[in-house]
Order: C-alpha cells, then structure tokens, then sequence
C-alpha cells in the first residue's frame, strides 16, 4: 500500500515537472528572443576594438588577445560597422575560444555580453589547465617509417625540391609541427597541417597513398598532451611505369635519361624529384625545367613521370665538355651561390657628376655576409684618405647614423632581429625575350628573436652564366674575352670583368651607365676596414640619441645635416660674413615643435606584433589561402593604426579600413560605405582626391567620380571641414597637429626665421605667414586657430595641386569612358 501511494507521488511530481519544463523553455526562449531584439541591428561604432573589454584572461594580456583577433580576417569583416552585430558577438566568442584552444587551453570557456549602458562588449574568459607537447604515438607502421615521422614533425622543415611549383605545392611551416614542451595547438586547422604533413613524409618515402589518422590526446590531468599517429594503410610503393620527355631537340631523350639515372620500374619518391630537378639546374644546359609525377590509382602505385625542358640552343650538348670559359663562369656562379660562406666582402664604389656638384667623391656600400652592411661618403674619388662626409652602420646588433658636419652620431646596439635577405634569378622570357632572365631580390626583418643577426640566401641559374660566356665566346653585343697570367678578363663598351680563373672568386667589376659609374671589388677585410675608418674619424662625435625619443634625435639631426648642405650651395661671401641661424639652430627649432605624441609613434612599440596569441585561420573561409594570411597581417597593423590616428567615422578612416576590406576580397559592405564619403557634406577637396587616388587604382570609375565631385568642393570652406576632420576626437593625428600648433604658436621671431630655413622660398613665404596667423591671436583655442592658419596654405599653395590633380583623374576616366 505504501509502496502504490510513494509510486504514485513520483507519477504526479513527474507529470507535474514536465508540465513546468515546457512553459519555462518557453520563457526562456522569450528572454532569448527579447534580448535578441535589443540589440543593435548592426554593429556600427561598437565594432572598434576599444569597446572590447576582457575578464578572466591571466595568460595572455588585453592587448595580446586583440592583436590575435585583428589577425583573422572572419573576424575583422563582423566587426565592420554595417556588419550584423548579433553575428559579431558569436564570432567574438568563437574566435577567442578558437585562439584559447590553439594555444593550449583544451577546456577554455568563453562568455561574450553586450553592456547596453557602458556601450561596450564584456567577454569573459574561463581559461583551465594549460597543455604543452609530450610524446608522439606512431602506431601500425615499421620503425623506419615511425622514425621518419617523429622526425619530421620534431625538426625544422626544409625544401623538397628547387623548382617553384613543386615548393609551392609542398609548402608547410618552417618551425616543427610538433615542438616538445611547447603549448598545445587543439585546433582543427592544425589537425589538418599535421596530417598534411605526415602525408609528405610518406610521399618522401615513396608512399603516396596512405591511409593516415591523427589524434591530440590531453593527458588526465590537462597539462601535457601526446600526439597518437595511427597508420591505418600505407598503400604500395609508388613505381616509375612510364617516363615522357618533352621538349628537347639538342638532346636526345636516352642522354637525358642516362644523366638523370631515371629508368622505368625505378622506386620513386620526392627525393627522385628534387634529385632531378638539381641536376638539370646543375647542367646549365636548360632554361627551365618541370617534373610532374602522375599516380595512378590502382594497385601496383604505378606512376608516370612528365619532364617538360627548355634547352639553351647554345649550350654544349650533355655528353660534351664545356669549355675553359664556361667552366670559369660556371664556377663564379658556384663561388656567387656559397659567397655567404666564403668570408669575402663586396665593396661597391659609385661616382658620378651629380654627386661631384654636391661636393661627394664618392659613395662606398661595404656588403658583409657575417658582419653586416656598411654605407660612407667621401670628399675625393680616389684619395683612401679623403675627408669622411658621413656613414650609415648596420652590423651585428649595432645600428649607427654618423654626420660630420653636426660632429654627432646617433648609435645603439641591441638590435635583436635577425635582417634577412634573400637573392635570386627569374627566367621569364614572355616578360623581355632579349632579357629573359629577372633578378629577385628582398628583405626583411623576422619577426622571432635571433642571435644571427644576418641570414642571406642566394639562388642563382647556372645556365644564365652559360649564357654570358656564349655572349663572351661568339662576340656577341660587343663583347670579347682573354685570359692572362690566370687571370679571365671579359669586357664590352660599358663593363669589364676580372676573373681569377683558377678559384673562379671576382676580383673587380667595372660598370659605366649615363647616371654614373660602379666600380665592384672583393675584400675580405673590407668591413672592418671602413668601420675602423668610421671610429677614427668620428672618435669625438657626441652620441645625440635621446633613448626616450630616437625618433626625435634621428629627424634632428637630418634636419641639421639637409640645412647644413644647404647653406653651402647657396651663393654667400664667405662663412665669417654669411648671416643667419646656424644648422644647430634650426635643428634646435625642429626638435622643440615636433610633437611628443609623434615620437611615441615612431618608437614603434605600439605597433609591435606579439603572436603569442593566435586566432587559427576557419577552414571554411580561406584557411589555406597564403593572400588571407598576408593581407590579415597587414590588416592588423593596418586597422589598429586607422584607429588610433583618425576620429571613428570620419572620411580618412572608412577610407582606410574599406581599403583594407577590398584589397583583402572582404569588401562586402565597401561600396554603402565608400558611398558614405562621397555624399557626405564634410569630405572636402584632400578627402576627394585621397579617396580618388585610391579608389582609382581599384576601379577607374569610382576614382574618376570621386575625383569629378572633388572639383566642386574647392572652396576655403570645404578645405577647413579636411582640416577640422583631421583634429576631430582624441585621435593621435589630432593630438600631434594641436602639439605642433601650439609649439608653434610659441615661437619668437628668430625661432620662426630658423624654422623657415627648412623649406623652399616660396614655401617659406606661405609658411611664415599661416605660423604669423598663429602667433596673432594666442586668446584663440588652438583647434579653431589651426583651420584659419591653413586657409593661406590652401589659397597660396595647395588648392592650384589639389585641382590639378583631381582634374588628371577626371579627365583620364573621362578619355577612358570616350575613347573617340
């Protein structure tokens, strides 16, 4: 009986529960949907990245956390300001937890609320246990192919092949996938990258179709985690069936075949590829080259192998000997490849009349490939020691700016970057046929702290020196060639090159051109020659870097030096009786007015990127598309800049970040936007032409009604609201304008002569009077001083530029729109 009345108690607190459960789903769904209604439909002011603000987050910094979100381009196009702004708080907290998980939080929670009265956005961070790497399982495959894998997912990735294609196809991080003791990365795109590579390793092996599996495991307590690599197939080996090669007349397909050492029923892997393709680089007998391997799909792996040449028609054939010349210029391009390693520096030595007219000798660039670069100016061309006029030092850690005639130097060490460079060769006949091959050469500063403070990578084609001794040995374009004493000596009408032809090493080149002439030697002593040069003649200079303001230093005393070479070119009795301020003087008067909010922008720390913070890539939505990469890293500075510099809404700032959307393929809500600038009655003439001038290099016609309407907005009036939109807001560009102004504004009148020295004659009229509009009415408040003192600037100066400018847009996609 007790039993019937308990169970029928449960039947009614059931019925009762369930009865209850459906009407609170309903209420909360109400809530739901009546906080859904409140917000703001589109995300406008509140997608600035100040209105963010976070809790909870120990590890990583604000600021950290933010530079890892304006790294994702889905989550910069949900923050533009006609963007949903519902979606753009789902994209907040997926990206933030996204960035957690890829950093080693597997269980990091994130909450993200819209503060209607604080107009901000909160998110709070609940981070957990943070992983680090442990060991990798490799289970179901042999130990060679076990140690293959740890191997290349522990240790720095390398180049599988020389050919471009093949690079680009094979490319995967430089660091190690899976680098022990280092946070954990549980997002999927590093799944993928992981598996990814792991089928690279496999091809290098000859294994082109595993079957592979890849897990991260957290261990129980949350703070190690193991990578489980399950092979569940490696599939045949891959066999070389058939071999076709195309394009060869020079050279018949069996003696290609025999160099290469390749044969049908050969094992074939990626180092079969990058074997290939070295020798045929090697030969020098081939403009270019492809090697295209295409598996088939079927039981034995059989492959067949597509070599696609391009013979030199003036190369000796495979079999043949080259001669002593080409064997010469073939090792200088040896010598070129590895000059890194070599010890020798190159010293390029340039002298021309128009550096005579400025009273230079000559210009002398030491290139050191372990200690660094090297730039002087001398008073004599040939003279050793001659009067020093300056020098510029970038070597080891230390960087230094020398100037003799301000007797100062700016010098710091502790450079941490590594500079890097890399040189290399093009072949493009479609570009010039008489000049197929193109040089390619850049540089850089890495972004990861290094000890070498140099890398220099060089990749050179044998085959375009095969070229030059053709040209050498047939005459060809003037030129001819002798060997005396070991020594190759190659010239024609502009250029003479010595050789040493027993070690192949440059000895001196001479180059004449119509803007002057370029003498190159090798040295292995050079850099420290000419910077012990730079110590002698500089021992009593007065170090002037200011360590809280190096940008203030440097523009200081580049403005002593530019008023200093000035003066001497202008006509003048002579020194004692010349009249007027000094160059310390002026430079005085150019380090009182530049403004302090300028200098902490140049430092650069503000600008600096710190990724220890990142947000993976959807792999949805352009993951592995190398564009969305750079122009995301660009779009970080970029957008950050925008914001701190311009008032949020202003014509200067939706251009910038528009421009950003559009170069980025994210220029979903670009055109309302842009459309926004255009009608709006506060762009004025600099807002017309900056905007045309951009927007023309996207699209003529958008540039060329941007530039029509600018023509009608030339006013005095239009120009202050340019003016007045550049002092808007707390924006860092209106705090240095209203610094400078006020500088100005309290100079005296033999500050203001110096000043002025800065400038052109003309220039200086126009100047003196808007710094004398200033100075009138100090009574004024600076930010509506400012826009009268630029009226003068417009009527005397600028308007006729800015008009003539705007007109050559117009008419352009005018003559574009009516060709007849």
């Amino acid at each position: 009986m007790r039993k019937s009345r308990l169970l029928g108690l449960a039947v009614l607190f059931i019925a009762g529960w369930l009865s209850v459960v459906p009407c609170s789903a309903v209420r909360f769904a109400q809530a739901d949907d009546e906080a859904a209604a409140s917000l703001p439909k589109t995300t406008g002011k509140l997608g600035d990245p100040a209105r963010l603000m976070f809790y909870g987050n120990e590890t990583f910094s604000s600021d950290q956390i933010l530079d890892g979100l304006l790294m994702n381009p889905e989550f910069l196009m949900s923050s533009h300001p006609v963007a949903p702004f519902a979606e753009y708080l789902e994209v907040i907290k997926a990206k933030v937890k996204s960035g957690y998980r890829s950093t080693g939080f597997a269980d990091a929670g994130v909450l993200v609320r819209y503060d209607e009265f604080a107009g901000r956005i909160l998110v709070r961070i609940k981070e957990g246990p943070r992983c680090s790497n442990a060991d990798i399982s490799v289970e179901g495959a042999s130990e060679p192919v076990k140690e293959a894998i740890i191997k290349g997912l522990t240790k720095e990735s390398k180049k599988v092949s020389t050919n471009p294609d093949i690079q680009a196809q094979m490319a995967v991080p430089d660091k190690p996938l899976w680098d022990y003791g280092e946070p954990t990365d549980f997002s999927q795109l590093h799944l993928k990258n992981l598996k990814r590579k792991i089928r690279i390793i496999l091809s290098e092996e000859g294994y082109f179709f595993p079957w592979v599996d890849v897990e991260v495991v957290a261990g129980e307590c949350k703070k190690t985690a193991r990578l489980v690599v399950k092979v569940q197939d490696l599939g045949p080996r891959g066999v070389v069936d058939e071999i076709t090669i195309e394009g060869n007349t020079k050279n018949t397909r069996q003696e290609i075949l025999d160099y290469l050492g390749l044969k049908p029923g050969m094992n074939f892997d990626s180092k079969v590829v990058a074997r290939t393709e070295r020798l045929l680089r090697d030969s020098a007998r081939f403009l270019h080259y492809k090697i295209s391997p295409h598996p088939e799909f079927s039981k034995e792996s059989k492959l067949k192998l597509y070599i696609e040449v391009k013979e030199f028609e003036d190369a000796p054939p495979l079999g043949e000997e080259c001669s002593r010349l080409q064997k010469t210029m073939l090792g200088l391009c040896d010598y070129l490849s590895t000059w890194q390693d070599s010890g020798d520096d190159i010293v390029v030595t340039y002298r021309s009349d128009t550096l005579q007219s400025q009273k230079v000798g000559r210009v002398e660039m030491v290139i050191s490939p372990k200690k660094g670069i090297l730039l002087m100016a001398w008073q004599d061309a040939q003279d050793a020691d001659a009067a020093f006029l300056g020098a510029v030092l970038v070597g080891g850690d230390e960087v230094g700016v020398y100037s003799p005639k301000h007797g100062g130097k700016i010098a710091f060490s502790g450079f941490p970057k590594t500079i890097q460079f890399s040189f290399g060769m093009q072949y493009d006949p479609d570009e010039n046929a008489e000049k197929p091959f193109s040089v390619l050469l850049k540089g850089g500063i890495t972004s990861e702290l290094s000890d070498v403070p140099y890398r220099l990578d060089v990749d050179l084609r044998p085959v375009f020196f095969m070229r030059e001794a053709h040209f050498y040995e047939s005459g060809e374009r003037g030129y001819s060639f002798s060997y005396k004493d070991d020594v190759l000596n190659c010239r024609n009408e502009d250029f003479q090159m010595k050789i040493d032809a027993a070690t192949s090493r440059p000895i001196e080149m001479q180059i004449e051109t119509s803007k002057g002439d370029f003498v190159i030697t090798t040295d292995a002593c050079a850099f420290d020659k000419g910077v012990a040069a730079i110590d002698k003649a500089s021992c009593k200079y007065v170090n002037v870097l200011d360590d809280e303001k190096p940008f203030v230093s440097m523009l200081s005393l580049m403005t002593e030096q530019y008023v200093a070479n000035k003066i001497e070119r202008s006509p003048s009795e002579s020194d004692s009786c010349r009249q007027g301020p000094s160059p310390q003087q002026v430079a005085e008067v150019v380090r009182k007015i530049i403004p302090p909010s300028l200098g902490e922008i140049f430092s650069g720390k503000e600008y600096e990127h710190d990724d220890t913070f990142s947000v993976p890539f959807d792999l949805m939505s352009g993951g592995n598309n190398p564009m969305s990469n750079m122009v995301a890293g660009f779009a970080a500075v970029a957008f950050r800049f925008t914001n701190d510099f311009f008032a949020q809404g202003s014509w200067p700032w939706t251009l910038s970040r528009e421009t950003v959307f559009i170069l980025g393929g994210m220029g979903k809500y670009s055109l309302a936007e842009l459309g926004k600038i255009y009608e709006s009655e506060e762009t004025g003439p600099l807002g017309y032409l900056t905007s045309a001038k951009v927007l023309s290099q996207i699209s003529p016609r958008f540039g060329g009604a941007f530039a029509s309407k600018g023509l009608s907005r030339m006013s005095v009036e239009a120009f202050r609201k340019d003016v007045r939109v550049l002092l808007e807001g707390d924006s860092k560009l209106a705090r240095c304008l209203i610094e400078t102004a006020e500088a100005l504004m309290g100079l005296d009148d033999a500050e203001c002569d110096a000043l002025l020295l800065v400038f052109d004659d003309e220039q200086a009229k126009v100047i003196g009077r808007s710094i004398d509009i200033l100075r009138k009415d100090k009574s004024t408040p600076v930010k509506e001083a400012i826009p009268a003192a630029c009226d003068e600037l417009w009527r005397e100066f600028l308007k006729e530029e800015v008009e003539a400018a705007l007109r050559k847009l117009a008419t352009q996609y005018s003559a574009m729109n009516n060709p007849n």
